[in-house]
């Protein structure tokens, strides 16, 4: 797990200094804003939230649960899903997004929706607030970040050409077409397999 946190930590530190987000960003809301994107990234590969996200959330679980119970932890935790999901597929799965039949400024808008509403409900003195803030004012320069993340470090052809073996696989169940995702870095989570 370290492996791939350094390894993703690198990569999307390269990655702001070559899109000079220091100039976006102050000094707190950039450190904290690319550990969130190294999250994300770490979480989307391995989907263990419990482990990644940890650090980011005890704070939070409890500010919540004296708040409002374990429903409000629930909600935020959905809020935050769909916050996450927004973002990666806006940067991560950009291509796709533009082709999409709801585009591109869908996934950015209704990503900045979540994490205005996560924004609101945290102490704005968190640093994991700040990051909310920044995401809700304007997260394509994040989607951005991540999209080149995807383009020029995960994926080593195209991803198009990804996502077109992946949909043939998923119509046709090729077996070819599964081994070739998995030499390109796709990974399936276990469900995947029990349901083929």
């Amino acid at each position: 797990m370290k492996i791939l946190h350094d390894f993703f930590k690198k990569i999307v530190s390269h990655v702001f200094k070559s899109q000079h987000m220091e100039r976006k960003l102050k000094e707190d809301e950039y450190v904290a804003s690319e550990d969130y994107l190294v999250s994300i990234l770490e979480r989307f590969m391995r989907d263990d939230e419990q482990v990644l996200f940890k650090p980011f959330l005890q704070k939070i679980h409890e500010e919540l649960n004296d708040k409002q119970g374990i429903e409000g932890w629930r909600k935020f935790m959905q809020v935050r899903d769909i916050g996450d999901a927004s973002l990666f597929t806006a940067g991560i799965l950009h291509s796709r997004a533009l082709r999409s039949m709801v585009g591109l400024k869908y996934y950015t808008n209704v990503g900045e929706s979540a994490y205005k509403i996560l924004f609101m409900s945290l102490d704005e003195k968190d640093n994991l607030s700040l990051v909310y803030k920044k995401f809700a004012e304007d997260l394509v320069p994040f989607a951005r970040v991540l999209s080149e993340v995807g383009h020029e470090y995960i994926f080593h052809n195209k991803l198009e050409d990804v996502i077109f073996v992946w949909e043939r696989y998923a119509k046709y169940g090729k077996k070819e077409d599964l081994e070739w995702l998995e030499k390109q870095g796709v990974a399936f989570l276990p469900e995947f397999y029990e349901r083929r």
